[in-house]
């Protein structure tokens, strides 16, 4: 089963983008939980202070302890009057149904009530330093706690999206730009296959790549010089072959020629220098196309001793008819 190198890049790569979404969404919830404990520890020690409090809850006060603390408070004497942070102190039907709520849970288990149209989440304090008939009800509003919420997981998100997403892009790109270098060196070295060995154009980026492309050119420019290195030998081979058939054409003819001569010179009544010269002439040129037709034999060439009186006296008996005719003594 063949797998392409961009999927192989990618397999990966998905792996470890799927990890760190894991991780991201691991790290969200764990987020959530520490905010969430944090909000509650926060919500739990105002309640505390407030129910160790020994300074008088009036509604100044309640309003400072709101500025600080971010939450909204009702506090109920016994004579029934209520003292609240809340913007408007007036509450309809459904508000009062859920004071009433608030009022009657138990202290230690918050729960979520709805004033003025905007969610809550309510805890009731008791005052053990004052009367029990007082009840202090306190609203952290939900709103801030979901926001906060938002707050801690946000970074996880973020981080687990915008990381992946970046090493995803960053891996099509550098899948992408590898296929398409080796589809190119794919293609060119089918090129040189069919004998074009025009180099290719090299990358920008210096890598392996860029290597691999110039060893790609180098070779198809050694093959070029090979390939017309051996155009010439063929040429050569061919001449050779044309001018040894030649010369062992004109072998032919000087025997037949030389044969010839030798006939007639039989037939003279006395020698002839003129005949003995051609004769020579002829076993010379005879001998010089035997020495032209063993250059394209394979061997190692026989030098011999010659006595050099021996090559003067022939050489002389070569041109003394040519000096006779030039009456050169």
């Amino acid at each position: 089963m063949r797998w392409s190198l961009r999927y192989r890049l990618l397999g990966p790569m998905a792996f470890l983008l799927l990890g760190t979404i894991g991780i991201s969404i691991w790290t969200a919830f764990a987020a959530v939980e520490s905010a969430e404990q944090r909000i509650d520890r926060h919500a739990q020690s105002v309640a505390d202070t407030l129910a160790q409090s020994s300074f008088p809850l009036t509604e100044p006060v309640l309003r400072q302890i709101r500025g600080l603390s971010g939450a909204e408070y009702l506090l109920i004497d016994e004579q029934g009057e209520r003292l609240s942070t809340f913007a408007d102190a007036e509450f309809n039907a459904s508000d009062h149904r859920a004071i009433v709520t608030a009022s009657e849970m138990d202290p230690l288990s918050p729960t979520l009530v709805h004033i003025h149209g905007r969610e809550y989440r309510c805890q009731r304090v008791r005052l053990s330093s004052r009367n029990d008939r007082k009840t202090l009800l306190v609203f952290f509003p939900e709103e801030v706690r979901r926001e906060a919420i938002r707050d801690a997981i946000r970074p996880s998100i973020v981080f687990g999206l915008f990381g992946g997403s970046m090493a995803l892009l960053m891996t099509l790109g550098i899948g992408r730009r590898l296929v398409r270098s080796i589809r190119d060196l794919e293609r060119h070295t089918r090129q040189i296959a069919a004998g074009n060995f025009s180099p290719m154009p090299l990358p920008r980026v210096n890598d392996e790549l860029l290597d691999l492309s110039q060893s790609v050119n180098e070779m198809a420019k050694q093959l070029a010089q090979f390939q017309d290195t051996v155009r010439k030998t063929e040429q050569f081979r061919l001449v050779g072959q044309l001018s040894s058939g030649l010369a062992h054409q004109l072998r032919n003819n000087v025997a037949g020629a030389r044969l010839a001569i030798q006939v007639h010179a039989e037939e003279l009544s006395e020698p002839s220098e003129a005949v003995d010269v051609a004769l020579r002439q002829l076993s010379l040129m005879d001998a010089h196309l035997s020495r032209f037709l063993s250059l394209s034999r394979t061997g190692v060439v026989q030098l011999e001793p010659i006595h050099l009186g021996q090559l003067i006296d022939e050489a002389l008996v070569l041109f003394k008819p040519q000096c006779r005719h030039a009456k050169i003594a």
